[in-house]
């Protein structure tokens, strides 16, 4: 007998038959979320069963808008923190095959209870891994910048948490000035691993630009933040060169972001509070330095007009008694001054009264007076007779009158 030939629609008619009498109408399912997409109101969800990271199982699942919107009344941030890649999530499903498009699944209610528990297992094997490496305490361990003011920022310019940030350091009452570079990540959501990597890439890149890198965001549902237990994220955080702040919002949890940090803060405004504080820590510091310097000049400056009050005193004191002794010198000196010079008038007096004595011996009038002549001739005094000769005229002077006489 020849085997029968089924079309397509009849073999899938038949699978639809056996699923609808093989299957309850409503089943429990676990599962991995490998992809999330939206499309018309409706969520289209692939869900995968692994083993280690081979994939043993795939499936389509859909929630029919009607029952999202029933389910986001209970949960508003369904979409947004469990329906994520990478979630484990347990729903109850109905099994339906369609003769055209084939096996899907229609899910019926979700248990994000569920999902928080598998992230909360996966979660403490992350921090395990991050323990087990020292991962928690490297980025604590780097130096701190003195006046942090080079602030490199993953975040999003839509996210509230940057507006807060950004303002509060930005307009701040004590005057102080920031270089804010703002590296755009998503902070949920499918690409924010990817984001987070390269963005921290780029600032090692360009390291010695800044000082500290800051994480912030404006808070979130539990599994939003999942993303910051991720064992990639933090590792890359816990072994960047710079330090690393962070302000999630969160006020509950701690975040393994949190952990490797060099410090963790509740919230962006609370980061850019704790940088203004150093800053400001550095100014009284160099308040009190300052200070602290004045008072020691002012102490050495008085030290040494002390000093030099003390010296110009001794100066003075020698050279009041310098000249003390000089003027005794002096006074001494004049004295014998006096003295010797009066010796030498007395001694040179005596010898002009000589001198004038001689010369009124030699004076005419003088020779005159003892008796003596003088002989004249045309003006002259004669002192040989051989200057005369006979017929010459001269005059002989007496001390009381002179006569005329011829030479013969």
């Amino acid at each position: 007998m020849p085997e029968k030939i089924y079309e397509l629609y009849e073999l899938n008619t038949f699978l639809r038959r056996v699923l609808a009498l093989n299957t309850k109408e409503e089943m429990k399912l676990q599962a991995e979320i490998a992809e999330v997409s939206n499309s018309n109101g409706h969520v289209y969800i692939d869900l995968v069963d692994k083993e280690g990271d081979q994939i043993k199982a795939k499936a389509r699942a859909i929630i029919w808008s009607k029952t999202l919107n029933r389910l986001a009344k209970k949960n508003p941030n369904l979409i947004d923190s469990v329906l994520q890649e990478g979630n484990q999530v347990l729903m109850d499903v109905h099994v339906d095959f369609h003769e055209q498009y084939g096996l899907k699944l229609i899910v019926l209610h979700l248990y994000p209870e569920f999902t928080y528990g598998q992230h909360a297992l996966n979660r403490e094997k992350v921090a395990q891994k991050l323990l087990a490496n020292g991962d928690f305490e490297k980025n604590s361990q780097l130096p701190f910048a003195i006046v942090p003011q080079r602030i490199a920022v993953l975040s999003s310019k839509q996210a509230a948490g940057w507006s807060d940030f950004y303002h509060h350091l930005r307009y701040n009452d004590l005057g102080f000035a920031f270089k804010i570079s703002l590296f755009q990540v998503a902070l949920q959501g499918q690409r924010v691993k990817q984001d987070i990597l390269k963005a921290l890439k780029e600032i090692e890149a360009q390291r010695s630009d800044f000082d500290v890198v800051v994480l912030i965001r404006g808070g979130g549902a539990k599994l939003d933040l999942q993303a910051f237990d991720d064992y990639q994220i933090c590792k890359a955080m816990a072994n960047t060169s710079l330090p690393v702040l962070t302000g999630i919002g969160h006020e509950t949890d701690e975040l393994l972001i949190d952990r490797v940090a060099f410090r963790a803060l509740k919230t962006p405004t609370a980061v850019a509070d704790f940088l203004l504080n150093q800053c400001n820590l550095y100014v009284q510091e160099l308040g009190q330095w300052l200070n602290r310097f004045k008072l020691v000049t002012k102490r050495k400056l008085n030290m040494a007009q002390s000093d030099l009050n003390l010296e110009r005193s001794m100066f003075a004191n020698k050279v009041g008694l310098k000249i003390l002794d000089n003027q005794a010198l002096l006074q001494q000196t004049a004295s014998l001054l006096k003295i010797h010079t009066k010796q030498h008038l007395s001694i040179h007096k005596q010898q002009l009264d000589l001198y004038l004595e001689k010369v009124k011996n030699i004076d005419p009038q003088s020779i005159l007076k003892q008796g003596f002549t003088l002989i004249k001739y045309e003006g002259k005094y004669i002192k040989d007779p051989k200057e005369l000769k006979s017929g010459d005229e001269i005059e002989i002077l007496f001390e009381q009158g002179t006569i005329r006489s011829v030479i013969k």
